[in-house]
């Protein structure tokens, strides 16, 4: 049996002094460990080029990245924001999660694709977490490694969910990087809050009401330290890709 395609989008980074469109290793690993082909949809594309990716994908993946400049949801930076990605791949990323949302694609979104998720259906962000961040992000830095290592903390999930049916579980331990989140003062078109953060009421995780599998999550389940965690996320992604490709 053929492996479902699963698309993934990308992001730039700085590399000395060149910018480069990394492959997004992690995501990639993840769905190939649990019978995806994943599939990069470089982040240098314009948008038309990008949105002719979805007629070779059974599902999509949202990854993680910088800040959406926050006039693509009418508002100003405040005081906190970090990098902002790209006008041209912000913008290309909102256009592919528009058409996503317009057919019947499975998707998965984490953390900035969460994020995505909701502006893309009309909702709104926290611009920043003020003195919340450090229950959603490490401000240590590992220089060496390069690497800013997650936090881990506990969320409580809402009952028949999709995310409640895929750990039949009311709590779930996870992991985050994230100084921005969903703003539940907004409505996301179709889209419902399934978790949130037991600390702090951040949101947590968003599900899209009109199909098998549309998830957006915070945390980063592609590198979380549980793989029973990992598997049963991308298991039911690729399930239901497969499905759809059928």
């Amino acid at each position: 049996m053929k492996r479902p395609v699963i698309g993934m989008t990308g992001v730039p980074t700085a590399v000395r002094v060149n910018t480069v469109y990394p492959h997004p290793q992690a995501y990639c690993q993840a769905v190939h460990d649990h019978g995806g082909l994943p599939l990069t949809i470089p982040a240098f594309l314009t948008v038309e080029e990008s949105l002719r990716y979805l007629e070779y994908v059974d599902a999509m993946i949202f990854i993680g990245g910088p800040d959406i400049p926050p006039h693509f949801f009418g508002e100003k930076p405040i005081e906190g924001n970090h990098a902002m990605l790209r006008e041209d791949i912000a913008g290309a990323h909102l256009a592919l999660v528009k058409a996503v949302l317009a057919g019947d694609l499975p998707f998965l979104g984490v953390c900035l694709g969460c994020q995505e998720l909701c502006v893309g259906s009309g909702g709104k962000l926290i611009q920043h977490l003020d003195d919340l961040t450090v229950r959603h992000r490490n401000s240590y830095v590992d220089t060496e490694k390069e690497h800013r290592p997650d936090t881990y903390h506990f969320v409580e999930t809402e009952e028949n969910s999709l995310i409640r049916e895929l750990f039949g579980q009311k709590y779930l331990r996870v992991n985050s990087c994230h100084h921005q989140a969903v703003n539940p003062a907004f409505e996301c078109r179709n889209f419902r809050i399934t978790s949130r953060s037991t600390a702090d009421g951040v949101v947590e995780s968003i599900e899209c009401q009109d199909r098998e599998f549309g998830l957006g999550v915070q945390w980063h389940p592609e590198r979380i330290d549980d793989p029973d965690h990992r598997k049963r996320i991308f298991d039911a992604l690729i399930s239901a890709a497969a499905k759809h490709r059928s």
